[in-house]
């Protein structure tokens, strides 16, 4: 349950900031899929040992939630997916938007 919500958080970064991404394809009938395979990522959980290598994360992007994760390659994909090759990149769930500031301003006598 810990590693899908930290999952859903660095998947929810990756989401907006690929909606910009002009690799993204642009078929009329493709532009209409909700589901998005990110194929070929390195996930690091921080709470696993090691890195989960070559991981495919199937998400939805209506709904902003994980559908399936598994090893790229172990499944079909459903051609309804739509699929974004990572190529290796490297996912750290809860890094970004995953923090927070205890002083919400700085006094001048802390220099």
């Amino acid at each position: 349950l810990l590693l899908s919500l930290c999952v859903a958080i660095c998947l929810s970064t990756i989401v907006r900031c690929s909606k910009d991404d002009n690799t993204k394809p642009e078929t009329s009938s493709q532009s209409n899929k909700s589901q998005v395979a990110y194929t070929h990522v390195n996930i690091i959980d921080g709470i696993s040992s090691s890195i989960l290598f070559n991981q495919t994360l199937i998400i939805d992007t209506v709904k902003g939630t994980i559908e399936d994760r598994f090893t790229t390659g172990s499944k079909a994909l459903n051609t309804t997916i739509v699929a974004k090759n990572m190529d290796g990149k490297i996912m750290m769930p809860g890094l970004i938007e995953g923090h927070f500031h205890l002083a919400s301003g700085v006094r001048e006598d802390s220099h």
